[in-house]
């Protein structure tokens, strides 16, 4: 209930930042501006009943509240999506105007609506990253205190594997890969901070893997969803939000299938680190709507660096289609300054296709030495450019992508093949005993 209280507050503050609401306008009267609807989506943040019923006295007040900004909404219409991904999909369609959604699903979205602001959350009496510091024999509480971010468990089930598991972790032993892998894992969407993008993190750090390589796994469409999978043994262990227990413990029995309280069948065996309070108001984007803020400047800095990104990657297709020219051209040139020598290499007894085979070689060694040069200038000046201009915001990461650059000197190779074809067969051609006429 605490988190809806703060996701409401933050979204009258959100709304009195606004300067536009991007709908429908019926006209000005009296300096007031006529809004028909705005439309506003929750997430699944909890039961949709609990989220309805706590969001009923928002409406009266948010129209007050935008009424004092010079909006006279006439119709609030607010609805809690099927799932975090029905939302960003609202908005991104222009069925909703104003959302709540995760970080994880605003990359999804960002392209169609904008953030406004993150929210604030009421914290819990445990914060260790040490799994067994959980597991004092108490449900987590809420306390006073906001916070910017939450964590994401590995919450074991009652069945038999979960409690090995528990055990393990309580008795001080190190969680094997091959521990995990033989349980059941019940997971949400590959968009949920919480309940797949952080526990995925996690693992990669601890074990170099991720929730895809597990071989037991089971997709949730809610963390309900999972904790009633865990309760009745259909799952040994499952990922959530660290104040999962808390909202859930007293129905443990009652509805979600368990023979015990909560706290004696259930223990923490993995936390991840700190996420970001998922609660993001994001606008659909609009001509009549202004987002400021740190937060939009950033998505505004990654646009035109997208944008810049774009331009060099054409600049660089050109540049690559003037090297093929260059190293034909440059082919061509040596097979007639060498005219003499083919046809010397050709009358003792060098046949066509290793001709051929020679000019390829040489195209290759061209284009090798070039790329190899190229790349290491290129990342030379790039880490220098990069840290004259970033240095004085934070540490500068110097990295070198194996991968691209491996690529890139591949296309080269390919090219200068290519590019070695004209040259080669004009060489093979001419008979030795015309060239060395001509010579």
């Amino acid at each position: 209930m605490k988190k809806v209280v703060a996701m409401m507050l933050s979204l009258v503050l959100a709304l009195g930042l606004m300067a536009g609401c991007g709908q429908k306008d019926a006209g000005t009267a009296g300096g007031t501006k006529t809004i028909e609807s705005l439309k506003i989506a929750f997430s699944p943040y909890a039961d949709a009943d609990q989220i309805t019923t706590a969001t009923e006295p928002l409406e009266a007040l948010l129209k007050a509240k935008l009424l004092e900004k010079g909006y006279d909404v006439q119709n609030i219409d607010m609805t809690v999506g099927t799932s975090y991904t029905a939302v960003g999909e609202a908005l991104s369609a222009g069925s909703a105007d104003i959302g709540f959604i995760s970080g994880g699903n605003y990359v999804l979205f960002s392209d169609d609506c904008d953030v406004l602001l993150t929210a604030l959350r009421y914290g819990i009496n445990k914060d260790s990253e040490n799994a067994a510091d959980w597991n004092d024999g108490t449900i987590e509480e809420n306390t006073q205190d906001m916070t910017t971010y939450y964590r994401s468990i590995i919450l074991a089930g009652p069945s038999a594997k979960g409690q090995e598991l528990l055990k393990k972790v309580n008795a001080g032993e190190e969680l094997t890969w091959d521990d995990l892998n033989s349980a059941t894992w019940s997971v949400l969407a590959p968009t949920s901070a919480s309940g797949y993008i952080y526990p995925s993190l996690w693992l990669q750090e601890h074990y170099g893997k991720t929730i895809a390589d597990l071989d037991h796994v089971v997709q949730s469409d809610s963390h309900s969803t999972s904790l009633a999978r865990l309760a009745t043994g259909q799952a040994d262990v499952m990922v959530s939000y660290g104040h999962i227990r808390i909202k859930n413990a007293p129905k443990w029995e009652s509805e979600l299938g368990g023979t015990a309280p909560m706290v004696e069948q259930t223990g923490v065996i993995g936390v991840t680190d700190g996420i970001y309070n998922d609660m993001q108001a994001a606008l659909e984007k609009s001509t009549d709507a202004t987002v400021t803020g740190p937060i939009a400047e950033r998505i505004v800095w990654a646009k035109m660096i997208d944008s810049m990104m774009m331009l060099l990657v054409g600049l660089i297709a050109v540049a690559v289609l003037i090297a093929l020219v260059g190293v034909a051209n440059t082919l061509s040139l040596s097979v007639i300054e060498r005219t003499r020598e083919s046809a010397t290499l050709r009358a003792i007894g060098m046949t066509r296709g290793q001709l051929r085979a020679s000019l390829a070689i040489e195209a290759l060694l061209i284009s090798v030495v070039s790329g190899l040069a190229g790349i290491l200038l290129g990342t030379l000046f790039g880490w220098l450019g990069a840290y004259v201009v970033f240095s004085l915001y934070g540490t500068v990461a110097f990295p070198f992508e194996w991968g691209i650059n491996g690529i890139v000197l591949a296309v080269a190779a390919v090219a200068a093949l290519l590019a070695s074809i004209a040259p080669a067969r004009r060489a093979v051609r001419v008979p030795p005993v015309e060239a060395l006429a001509e010579a």
